[in-house]
């Protein structure tokens, strides 16, 4: 059978519900005059630091924490040119640092990501920020409008941008959750292809298990690039693309979560 993770969580009922709601500490105005892409070259340094910070301490930690396998790696190299234009990553969202392992398993890009905008209003905000997260904007037509057209800019200038479909996080959550469709929207409105990646569980085992006790090890999935289908409509296009990333990355999850015998 496969590993079952041994934490137990009370998860919401509704799938794309909060397990977390931070306190917010401040405001953010994220209307149309705020730079959802940030291209100013004191944000770029900040970024360059994060990215030191991300490959020294924070991988310790992550080892340490969660001592993560990563698989398909091939991909990045294969695909190299197609990646170089621009992507968008879907992955189940399982932990709060479940970012910086996507990261490292992507390598040296420096990534985006796609949040909630009370993450930008919490304590440490501006932190999550620097380190590359892209707050959506709520109940205002003119700042979705700033904020679609910025992300177009990030993509044609060939950035990574990590969208978290399930949209919630829950932790060490095992299977996958129904997929929003933003993702997939933006993907096929600026023709760009949806890289699938997976974090998958193993159980803990030796010094892991001492210091870190129920808590699970990681397998990080990378998957081959899935292009938009032009032969259909954009509103079929769009679902399409969705329902063939959930699939492929609910494929990695379940084919990277280790058998074990039952006594185990």
């Amino acid at each position: 059978m496969k590993y079952k993770v041994e934490l137990q969580y009370d998860y919401p009922k509704d799938e794309h519900q909060h397990m977390i709601d931070p306190p917010q500490t401040h405001k953010n105005d994220l209307d149309k005059n705020y730079a959802y892409y940030n291209t100013t070259k004191w944000y770029k340094f900040k970024r360059v630091l994060w990215q030191i910070f991300t490959w020294t301490l924070a991988r310790l930690v992550i080892f340490i924490r969660y001592k993560p396998h990563y698989y398909g790696r091939e991909n990045l190299k294969k695909y190299k040119d197609v990646l170089n234009k621009g992507f968008v990553s879907v992955c189940n969202h399982t932990f709060e640092w479940d970012f910086m392992v996507l990261r490292l398993a992507i390598q040296f890009r420096k990534g985006f990501v796609m949040l909630w905008h009370n993450n930008h209003n919490r304590k440490i905000g501006h932190y999550i920020h620097d380190y590359g997260s892209v707050p959506i904007p709520k109940d205002d037509f003119g700042a979705s409008l700033k904020f679609f057209r910025d992300i177009k800019k990030l993509l044609d200038d060939g950035n990574w941008l990590h969208v978290y479909a399930e949209e919630a996080m829950f932790f060490y959550y095992q299977g996958l959750r129904e997929f929003k469709e933003g993702a997939f929207y933006i993907a096929c409105h600026n023709d760009k292809p949806i890289l699938p990646l997976s974090i998958s569980f193993r159980p803990s085992r030796g010094l892991w298990r001492l210091w870190n006790g129920k808590v699970p090890c990681v397998n990080c999935t990378i998957g081959e690039p899935l292009f938009p289908n032009k032969n259909l409509e954009m509103k079929d296009r769009i679902q399409d693309l969705l329902k063939r990333s959930w699939e492929q990355v609910n494929k990695q999850f379940w084919d990277y979560t280790p058998d074990i015998k039952e006594n185990s």
